[in-house]
């Protein structure tokens, strides 16, 4: 596949999984030991060996050796969609599917604005008998940067501003006073409820950032 840079939002993420990428299976009959790498493309979907590959045996039966012997990676789904702000009006954002890797897994979360570096590959489901092959183009992540900076829109001037300074200059010695009147001025329509319009303005501008997990 090629290598991509591609931007998007996160819509959605899948549950972290362990997968075994290696395995090694004992002969029952000859005790020799035989390594299954798994294939990205297949999801490192892996099978028992149908005969030893030593030459001099004729073993088909095998054990499947795990605990310490296990090679394990993390591995994880999500999708990303076009960003909205970029489209035309009426235009369905496209979708497509990331396969995270190693350390890449749990590093971003639905709503994240990202950039991803990857490989365009397909992912094919396990052969059914009569049933069409089904497969799926993905981009095999190499790397991930995430943009949440959140960037004013507004064009503060600097008439703005100055009246900014001199509407607190004017009630240094009362700024409660101050304050109830950017509450008076705040939904007007809203009459007397001057707790709820406070809690209001607290919410839109007193608010913090929060990080899950």
């Amino acid at each position: 596949g090629k290598f991509l840079i591609v931007n998007g939002t996160v819509t959605r993420t899948g549950s972290r999984k362990v997968l075994e990428r290696i395995q090694l299976w004992k002969c029952q009959s000859c005790h020799s030991v035989l390594e299954k790498e798994g294939i990205f493309e297949l999801r490192y979907k892996l099978s028992a060996p149908k005969k030893c590959s030593v030459r001099t045996c004729k073993g088909f039966k095998f054990t499947h050796l795990q605990g310490e012997h296990m090679r394990c990676s993390d591995y994880q789904e999500m999708k990303i969609q076009e960003k909205v702000e970029r489209l035309d009006m009426g235009t369905i954002p496209r979708s497509m599917t990331v396969v995270l890797e190693y350390d890449l897994v749990d590093t971003c979360k639905a709503g994240d604005d990202v950039t991803i570096y990857g490989i365009v590959t397909q992912l094919w489901d396990q052969p059914v008998t009569e049933a069409r092959c089904s497969l799926e183009t993905v981009i095999h992540a190499n790397s991930i940067e995430i943009h949440n900076e959140q960037r004013c829109s507004l064009d503060v001037t600097e008439n703005a501003v100055s009246r900014h300074y001199s509407h607190w200059r004017r009630y240094q010695d009362s700024p409660m006073a101050g304050r109830n009147l950017i509450l008076a001025s705040f939904c007007p329509d809203v009459y007397q409820l001057y707790i709820v319009k406070l809690a209001a303005l607290l919410v839109i501008l007193g608010g913090v950032t929060h990080v899950d997990g």
